[in-house]
C-alpha cells in the first residue's frame, strides 16, 4: 500500500511538472504569436508608411509638371504676343523692301519664315499662294529683304516662334 501510495505520489508529481511543461509550452507559443503579430503589424505600418511616401512623392512630381507645363504655356503665349505685337514693324519694314508692278489689289500670299535668335530671315518660302506666282515672290523676296526682322527681346521665346507664317497683303 505504501507503494502503491508512492507510485500515485509519483504520477501525481509527474501530471503536475507534464501540466507546468504544457503551460510553459502554450505560453512560449503565445508569446512567439504575439511577437509573430507585432512583427505584422510593424511590416504592415512600414509598407502603408512607404506607400504614402511614394504616393506623395507622385503627387509632388506631378504637380511639380503641371507647374512646369502652365509655365511653357504661358511662355509660349507672352512670345505669340510678343510676335503679334510687332507684325507691324514686320508689315512696314516688309513693305518697304517690297517692289510689283502688276495690280496687287486684293492678293494675299502666307509666307513661311524661319528666323535666326537675332531675327535674320534663315528661310522664306511661299506657304500658300495668292495664284499669282509674281506677286508672291515679289513678297518673299521683300520678306527676305527686310532681314534682320524685328524679334522679341526674351532669348527663351525664340523656341517657340522661330518659325512662323506671314501672311502678305499689299496693302497690310
Amino acid at each position: 500500500e505504501a507503494e502503491a501510495k508512492r507510485k500515485a505520489e509519483a504520477k501525481h508529481q509527474e501530471e503536475i511538472k507534464r501540466k507546468a511543461e504544457e503551460k510553459k509550452k502554450k505560453e512560449a507559443e503565445a508569446k512567439r504569436k504575439a511577437e509573430a503579430k507585432h512583427q505584422e503589424e510593424i511590416k504592415r505600418q512600414a509598407e502603408e508608411k512607404k506607400k504614402r511616401e511614394v504616393e506623395a512623392k507622385r503627387q509632388a512630381e506631378e504637380k511639380k509638371k503641371r507647374e512646369a507645363e502652365e509655365a511653357k504655356r504661358q511662355l509660349i503665349s507672352s512670345c505669340s504676343s510678343a510676335l503679334v505685337a510687332l507684325v507691324g514693324e514686320i508689315e512696314n519694314k516688309v513693305h518697304n523692301n517690297w517692289a510689283y508692278a502688276g495690280d496687287a489689289t486684293g492678293l494675299e500670299v502666307i509666307i513661311s519664315v524661319k528666323v535666326t535668335r537675332d531675327g535674320e530671315v534663315a528661310s522664306a518660302n511661299e506657304w500658300r499662294s495668292s495664284g499669282d506666282p509674281i506677286f508672291d515672290r515679289s513678297a518673299v523676296n521683300a520678306l527676305r529683304k527686310a532681314s534682320p526682322l524685328p524679334f522679341p527681346d526674351d532669348p527663351r521665346c525664340y523656341e517657340h516662334i522661330k518659325a512662323f507664317n506671314f501672311i502678305f497683303t499689299p496693302d497690310g
